[in-house]
């Protein structure tokens, strides 16, 4: 039996944790014929070449992308099952696996885009690491970050374009799909990730240096073999396994409380202390939260839940009006031998929904915002570059009529919890 111990850590963001039925799958190339080939879509006739293979690090085919010149993507003639439209879905995701190039010593560097119908409704700031190499990798676009029109909501059919922009590209993809709302559990949570849909030896992404300094692999429970977990070992500091999450429709992270997760640290015995490790959590691939060293993160070889509140996180208003987000997690070790299940994000009512505040008390009404009948503290709005725009240390309304229009953050206290949620003014 799992026994339950809580730590006052933090945490942060990630994965599509599991298909929802109602997801719709675009390709898989599985039903595709080995050595069929796609034109490209590009500025040029002849950019590169797109060709279905043999995956190379699972079962199945996936396309093959090897491109000379830039602006070389895969398209996909989409059209979508009776009664559905582009916005009744959440985001637009596929699998991605980058392979080593000699003729580029930065790969996975580059700027991803999705194009429909040959306008682009999502590009890149900067050229961000798109995936560790050789790993098969989840990249998702929510609808919240990709400019799509009142048009492109609309649509029932389109061609999507997608992909890495670069002319020494060497990538596989695979598995893309337009991903409905996920729902919470009965317990009220959002569940990142507990494996049970997954195949034991299958790799999720991770966090690491270099290539092959951490897997995340899943395996057999050690203590009840008929249960799926993720293994990490890692071999070099802040190695952590990745998720693509995307929330259910009109929630944001700051409508949950805390990350809860199983970890079960077993005999190591490349580590004395295996056990007395901190705790790290990612946005993205950039480490937001990093445990108390000294602290015993579970008793050794028994399975253990621990708690880490989001309100005691270095989390941006950017961050907590998120609905499709990276998380990542895991042990800083570098001789990290260890196991995790049940990886949730845990909603502010207390497993029974998400925040009253957010469904009955905050609204904006012209150059108000209304926080209801209860007094708030430390009431904070934030603008989207996380910058203090307006304090109050007790309200129960704030006047917005010194801001401009546009979309803000509102953290305030009420009954000493904390709670966040976005505004437009």
């Amino acid at each position: 039996m799992k026994t339950k111990l809580l730590f006052s850590l933090l945490v942060s963001m990630g994965f599509v944790a599991g298909a929802s039925a109602q997801d719709f799958v675009i390709e898989n190339y599985d039903s595709k014929t080995i050595g069929d080939s796609y034109t490209l879509a590009a500025w040029g006739e002849d950019v590169g070449v797109a060709t279905v293979k043999e995956d190379p690090a699972k079962k199945g085919n996936a396309l093959h992308i090897s491109t000379y010149n830039y602006n070389g993507f895969p398209s996909c003639e989409v059209t979508l099952p009776a009664g559905k439209t582009l916005g009744d879905y959440v985001a637009f995701a596929y699998d991605i696996y980058i392979l080593p190039s000699e003729k580029d010593q930065g790969p996975n560097w580059k700027q991803a885009s999705v194009n429909i119908d040959g306008v682009d409704v999502y590009v890149d700031e900067g050229y961000p690491n798109q995936a560790s190499l050789s790993t098969w990798t989840t990249k998702s676009y929510s609808a919240d970050v990709m400019k799509l029109t009142d048009e492109d909501k609309a649509k029932t059919s389109f061609k999507v374009t997608f992909g890495i922009n670069s002319n020494v590209a060497d990538y596989y993809v695979d598995n893309v799909k337009l991903v409905s709302a996920s729902e919470l559990n009965s317990e009220g949570a959002y569940v990142v990730g507990d494996f049970e849909g997954s195949e034991i030896g299958d790799k999720f992404a991770v966090k690491c240096w270099s290539p092959g300094e951490a897997v995340a692999e899943v395996a057999a429970d050690p203590v009840n073999d008929g249960n799926k977990v993720i293994h990490m070992t890692t071999t070099n500091w802040d190695g952590g396994v990745m998720f693509e999450a995307v929330l259910p429709k009109g929630m944001q992270l700051g409508d949950f409380k805390s990350l809860t997760y199983d970890i079960y640290v077993g005999p190591n015995a490349n580590d004395e202390g295996a056990t007395w490790k901190s705790m790290q959590v990612f946005v993205g691939t950039t480490s937001v939260y990093k445990g108390a060293e000294g602290t015993e993160i579970a008793p050794q070889s028994t399975w253990t839940t621990n708690e880490l509140p989001l309100d005691e996180m270095s989390l941006s208003p950017d961050h907590l009006a998120l609905n499709a987000f990276t998380i990542g997690l895991g042990l800083n070790t570098n001789t990290g031998d260890y196991y995790m299940d049940n990886i949730k994000l845990v909603s502010t009512a207390g497993g029974t929904g998400i925040s009253l505040v957010k469904v009955a008390k905050i609204f904006v009404d012209e150059n108000t915002l209304f926080i209801g009948s209860e007094k708030a503290a430390d009431v904070v709005i934030y603008d989207v570059n996380g910058c203090s725009a307006i304090s109050s240390q007790t309200a129960t309304s704030v006047d917005l009529s010194a801001l401009p229009r546009g979309v803000y953050v509102v953290k305030m206290k009420i009954d000493g919890k904390t709670y966040t949620q976005k505004i437009v003014k």
